[in-house]
């Protein structure tokens, strides 16, 4: 009796990028990225409340489960983004030899962060102030007495209608 062993393909080696991942970066990897993003605007619009599809309650589970694994690719992201700037700051500013250039680029690096935290608050800070201004408009005009009065009852006041 001859035994035959399987033998099990190997797997690609991780040094070389498969053939198939290759020609899809080459090719057409715009065309499927906004194909997706289409397909999500689609997903959100069909699960909103204006379109009718699903209720409001099951819409917000839903599209929080759908947003999930975006959220977390954001930020295993920012997880590896944040301290790799941070880093080549740090180590752009320590490769320099000069004290005078890297007191000056030291300086330029502070600035830069905190003229971008400037503009950060006040991007939010105007944005804020859109969403809200229409909310106060709305609560002003309804406190501008065209409410109709309200009728106290004669057991909160403490006396009897004459």
């Amino acid at each position: 009796m001859s035994s035959q062993v399987e033998r099990r393909p190997r797997p690609p080696s991780l040094r070389q990028p498969s053939s198939k991942l290759e020609r899809l970066v080459e090719t057409h990897l715009w065309a499927r990225v906004l194909l997706g993003m289409l397909f999500g605007i689609a997903t959100g619009l069909a699960i909103g409340p204006s379109f009718g599809l699903v209720d409001p309650q099951s819409g917000v589970v839903l599209g929080n489960w759908l947003a999930f694994p975006g959220r977390l690719s954001l930020a295993s992201i920012q997880m590896i983004v944040v301290p790799l700037v941070f880093a080549s700051i740090i180590r752009g500013l320590a490769a320099n030899d000069d004290p005078e250039a890297l007191k000056a680029n030291g300086i330029r690096v502070v600035s830069f962060f905190g003229r971008s935290r400037e503009v950060l608050l006040l991007a939010c800070s105007t944005s804020g102030s859109a969403a809200v201004m229409p909310l106060s408009l709305r609560t002003a005009e309804g406190s501008s007495g065209s409410a109709p009065p309200s009728r106290r009852s004669s057991s909160r006041s403490g006396r009897r209608p004459t």
